[in-house]
């Protein structure tokens, strides 16, 4: 009986290490990854507002995914992020609209992709 019960656990465990890369793959996906490849359509301050009309027409079956952005004192910097197309994410294009207090002393936009950026405006 106590060999069952090892058997059975040690076969659980290899079921979840060969299950880990899967979902992990998948969350990759769902997520997307950071992208500077991208067409910028639009680019607009309105006082505490950033609006960003971005596109991909490249047809290389991607989609937007989201975006993320941080204020350092007078930058902002804009994480696109692009993956496959895959259920709610089927987009070409995206628009980012962006409230925040901060934005009413930022000068210069950046599109950032970890440590490689591209200059967007400067207001």
């Amino acid at each position: 009986m106590r060999c069952g019960r090892r058997f059975l656990a040690l076969l659980a465990l290899v079921a979840g290490l060969l299950a880990l890369p899967g979902v992990l793959l998948d969350l990759h996906i769902r997520r997307g990854s950071p992208s500077l490849n991208m067409r910028v359509d639009a680019a607009e301050f309105g006082g505490n507002c950033f609006h960003m009309s971005v596109s991909d027409h490249s047809g290389s079956g991607t989609s937007f995914h989201g975006f993320s952005y941080d204020i350092e004192e007078e930058y902002l910097y804009i994480t696109v992020r692009k993956g496959l197309v895959s259920g709610n994410y089927r987009g070409s294009s995206m628009d980012v609209d962006i409230e925040d207090s901060r934005l009413e002393h930022v000068q210069t936009v950046y599109l950032k992709d970890g440590p490689e950026k591209k200059l967007i405006c400067v207001r």
